[in-house]
């Protein structure tokens, strides 16, 4: 279909698909904070780390560090 298109390709690294599924993550979480559900930056944080089980090895969304960094 790119082909018949003409829409050039490029390979996407596995650091690009993170980075993008962050940045997702980040607005939402910025969203949420703009509506006012959350409060603070570090709640979303928590959310994310114990609600849906983010790794704790990497530094969360929002940019809280978590104690395994």
């Amino acid at each position: 279909m790119a082909a018949e298109t003409r829409i050039p390709q490029r390979q996407i690294s596995a650091e690009e698909i993170v980075e993008r599924c962050l940045y997702a993550l980040v607005n939402e979480g910025a969203r949420i904070l703009e509506e006012g559900y959350a409060l603070r930056a570090v709640d979303i944080d928590i959310i994310y780390l114990n609600g849906y089980g983010f790794p704790a090895y990497r530094v969360v969304p929002c940019g809280m560090r978590t104690p395994l960094d």
